[in-house]
């Protein structure tokens, strides 16, 4: 194109722009001279996906934030429901006093561009909210990493970012920078506790040994009580043994002499008995029985008692007895044949 004299009086070169997905949008200005420029009744939005030229009588709206990634310090065409990563290094006061950084990555996005455009720069205003928490000092020092990371832990953020339009989806701490103080006062901590660790682990030890040691010594004296109950109970066992065995043995002997003693009083009575017969036959013999008596006492008159305490049989007296208790038992004999 080109300005013909006959046909153009004068060309501007106007700028366009592309909106390449519906969620790119401008803000463009009508030209109305008895509106204030700006105001929501003169203003319009427009959505892409196209290609906008506005008219010669429209501004188009500069979005001036300031330090939003992603984008310019200004820019025009501004992109709606896309989401965006926002990261801030944050210096957290904490509730002991020492100030904490921590780096926060958070997922957002513009709901509503009215709200963004009611106010110049939301970004500032955001971080400026942002900042009031995490100066309130409320967070112990144990608790940061727990808690830096929830929405919920910056309430004036929270209430900022919906009244400029945008939408938190999430928040995650990425690093924690302590101060240095903290840093060496959790080394000198950690190593003690290390070496407490170490002292309590050769402590557990020792207690480990100390009780198996206890416990094979118990295991020892438990076997040596049952050994020594076992050796008491044998012992026990044998002594009743011994003593059934004496006690029988005793019975036995008792018996052993009580027949012995029968066995006597038997002989003794088979040898009266015996005797007795001899004599009664003696008598029926017509033997005198003085005579034979007497004649066995003065035989058994033959023996006698040496002083030094032998006993000794005198054979002389004794054949004559002999001799002579021989001739009556043959005289006893040849009375019993005759008669």
């Amino acid at each position: 194109m080109y300005q013909n004299p006959t046909l153009h009086k004068d060309i501007d070169v106007l700028n366009g722009f592309n909106l390449a997905t519906e969620d790119d949008c401008l803000v463009v200005y009508g030209s109305d001279e008895n509106n204030d420029k700006g105001l929501a009744a003169d203003r319009r939005v427009i959505y892409g996906p196209q290609f906008v030229t506005p008219s010669n009588q429209e501004t188009v709206h500069v979005f001036d934030w300031s330090g939003l990634e992603g984008y310019a310090s200004s820019f025009q065409v501004l992109k709606t429901n896309k989401i965006e990563l926002w990261k801030i290094e944050l210096p957290l006061k904490t509730l002991e006093g020492p100030i904490v950084n921590v780096n926060l990555a958070i997922s957002y996005k513009i709901e509503t561009i009215d709200k963004c455009l009611d106010i110049a720069d939301p970004i500032a205003h955001i971080q400026a909210a942002i900042f009031c928490d995490a100066n309130r000092g409320d967070i112990s020092m144990s608790d940061v990493s727990r808690v830096a990371g929830n929405v919920s832990t910056y309430q004036t953020f929270d209430e900022a970012m919906r009244t400029c339009g945008f939408h938190v989806l999430k928040m995650h701490v990425t690093n924690v920078s302590w101060p240095q103080s903290l840093v060496e006062k959790h080394q000198k901590e950690k190593q003690e506790s290390e070496r407490q660790s170490k002292a309590s682990a050769r402590l557990q030890q020792e207690m480990d040994l100390t009780k198996l040691e206890f416990e094979k010594k118990r295991g020892e004296a438990e076997e040596q009580a049952t050994l020594d109950k076992i050796q008491s109970q044998l012992d026990t066992e044998i002594s009743e043994q011994s003593r059934h065995v004496l006690q029988a043995s005793v019975e036995n002997e008792v018996l052993l002499s009580q027949m012995r003693q029968d066995a006597k009083v038997a002989a003794l009575k088979q040898e009266n008995e015996t005797r007795l017969e001899y004599l009664q036959g003696l008598h029926e013999m017509g033997v005198d029985l003085t005579k034979v008596l007497c004649a066995e006492v003065s035989s058994a008159s033959s023996l006698f008692r040496v002083d030094s305490g032998k006993e000794q049989h005198v054979g002389i007296q004794s054949a004559a007895k002999s001799g002579k208790s021989n001739a009556v038992d043959q005289k006893v004999n040849d009375d019993w044949e005759s008669g």
